[in-house]
């Protein structure tokens, strides 16, 4: 196969994917996360973790469904990075306001999601998180 015909092919899997894929992730469908649990029953977790919960809602829910980090499992490395993101710059989230919420999302993996890890989803595929850091969300 000549190089030519390797860089049409690897293109025409660049858009494939785009158009299978970018709908949902540009919040044109949902992603998979986005289908299920849009609250959570925080009534048993501390204060501080409540508050989190509660910028989680308004900060995040402001862009995409709050259902997307409710039902997607991480490990703590995970959330941080995504807490941390440039996408989550952008969006406008005050910088005071991403540590609660980074305390709330791995209160939550570990007292919620890691007790039933098979009912929630994984992180995002990198396509989801490559258009979501484009605008996408």
């Amino acid at each position: 196969m000549s190089r030519m015909q390797e860089a049409i092919g690897f293109s025409v899997a660049v858009i494939l994917a785009f158009v299978v894929f970018a709908p949902a992730a540009a919040g044109q469908g949902p992603w998979p996360q986005d289908k299920g649990v849009k609250r959570v029953d925080v009534s048993s977790y501390p204060a501080a973790i409540r508050q989190g919960y509660k910028l989680l809602q308004e900060d995040c829910g402001a862009c995409h469904s709050v259902a997307r980090p409710l039902n997607t499992t991480m490990t703590p490395e995970q959330w941080r990075a995504c807490a941390t993101s440039a996408h989550t710059r952008l969006a406008g989230i005050p910088s005071k306001d991403i540590p609660r919420i980074l305390d709330f999302l791995i209160y939550d993996q570990i007292h919620r999601k890691d007790k039933n890890p098979t009912a929630f989803f994984p992180p995002p595929v990198p396509i989801q998180i490559a258009i979501a850091r484009a605008g996408g969300h």
